[in-house]
């Protein structure tokens, strides 16, 4: 996700890969017309497998921030879906970075708005790329709200933000402060195996000290307040 463009009046920001897809049309055209050119059936295959990755490839979020209006007015459509709404900038609460292991020890981040009625993806999946790099986005847009952009404690097992500011300091459990509350999100969800990998993407450890470690968290999550 990124800044699309930016006024005193008019924040927008974007998300996919429609390049992508675009790109993969274009191959399969060509592939096409080649086969058709030379009678060759095994070039339709190619074109048709072209076609499919870019089908797949085919998103795009996009959300505005209309401060003339105090409305964000948002869409997100895939090939097979295409969502639209509208939120008032009263009913905005905060914005906090989501997380998910990815591969190759890889995490990878998304942002999703807070509000009164629930919690809306700015993105339609989970996209890689530096903590930092979302912790600036999230600032931006809050500053342009007129919100409080300071990172936000922990409320409880349920809260999946990374609100930590860009450090990443270690607890005496051993776990990032930056995604703790991923973690505990996780383990609350019943995705004990993601809470796992997701700590490994993190830290370089064995399977065996990421297991100890995340059972230590769920038995204090299960501690009194």
């Amino acid at each position: 996700m990124h800044i699309q463009r930016q006024t005193p009046m008019e924040l927008v920001l974007q998300d996919g890969s429609r390049w992508m897809s675009f790109l993969f049309v274009a191959l399969a055209v060509f592939v096409a017309v080649a086969s058709f050119e030379r009678h060759s059936w095994r070039g339709l295959l190619v074109s048709a497998f072209f076609l499919f990755f870019a089908a797949a490839f085919f998103r795009h979020s996009t959300f505005t921030f209309d401060k003339m209006q105090r409305i964000a007015r948002w869409r997100r459509f895939t090939v097979l879906k295409n969502e639209s709404g509208s939120i008032p900038f009263d009913s905005i609460r905060d914005i906090i970075i989501d997380a998910q292991a990815g591969d190759h020890n890889s995490v990878n981040y998304r942002l999703v708005l807070v509000t009164a009625e629930g919690r809306t993806p700015m993105a339609n999946l989970f996209e890689g790329g530096s903590i930092e790099h979302y912790q600036k986005l999230r600032r931006q847009i809050l500053d342009f709200l007129g919100l409080d952009s300071t990172p936000a404690p922990e409320t409880g097992p349920l809260s999946d933000a990374v609100h930590n500011d860009t450090s990443s300091s270690v607890g005496n459990d051993g776990i990032p402060s930056d995604i703790e509350p991923s973690l505990r999100a996780l383990l609350a969800q019943g995705r004990t195996i993601d809470a796992i990998e997701l700590l490994r993407s993190r830290k370089s450890m064995s399977l065996t000290e990421a297991k100890s470690r995340i059972d230590a968290l769920r038995q204090k999550m299960k501690q009194p307040s």
